[in-house]
């Protein structure tokens, strides 16, 4: 046998080269690497379905004092405030042309929106105010000043010794005497039962 036909049979039957392991060995161990990071990607998708589904069939929460519109039920105003079981919104503020007897006073009109939101009837509690030198304002109710405030006494009595029952609502005004050279500054609206509440008036 030539020796070049020995060489070749030694080359056939030779082991595989170091270059060859290492590059077997690399990728083996890429392949585990990538099967190890996408396990959990696919199992952090399953689960984020899952929660998904789970969040879109839980019922809507609404807030205290505030419904659905989409069942025409009542949605509480932007602004309200409530105290107790009563729900005061759409306050407005405005002094009138009306002088009161007294030279040093004038006559400010508080209009308000009264709303029973319990589930017993309510009457309507009393209101007091405090001007911007938190002096106590006087509540115009002798029958002179509503004599004297005119077509406003209407509006005035629709606060008087009303009860509310759940759900209804009543619109009036409530007037007081304060200085001429200050303004009013808080609104206190004291419930029949329960704690008071204060209405900082802008």
């Amino acid at each position: 046998m030539t020796r070049h036909a020995v060489a070749e049979r030694i080359n056939r039957h030779s082991p595989p080269s170091r270059g060859l392991i290492i590059g077997l060995a690399v990728a083996a161990l890429a392949g585990a690497i990538v099967v190890a990071v996408l396990i959990p990607i696919l199992t952090d998708r399953g689960s984020s379905s899952s929660v998904s589904a789970t969040a879109s069939q839980a019922p809507a929460v609404v807030s205290a004092g505030q419904q659905s519109t989409q069942s025409g039920e009542f949605k509480r105003p932007a602004g309200s405030v409530q105290i107790g079981d009563i729900l005061l919104s759409g306050i407005s503020v405005r002094t009138l042309d009306v002088r009161p007897a007294e030279s040093h006073l004038k006559y400010v009109a508080i209009e308000a929106t009264v709303r029973n939101v319990g589930t017993s009837p309510e009457r309507i509690g009393e209101f007091y105010l405090k001007d911007a030198n938190g002096a106590s304002a006087h509540l115009a109710s002798s029958d002179d000043e509503l004599a004297q405030l005119g077509n406003l006494k209407g509006e005035i009595l629709k606060f008087w010794g009303v009860t509310l029952a759940p759900g209804e609502t009543a619109k009036g005004v409530v007037v007081f005497k304060i200085l001429k050279d200050t303004k009013p500054a808080e609104l206190t609206y004291v419930p029949r039962s329960g704690n008071s509440g204060v209405i900082p008036l802008k």
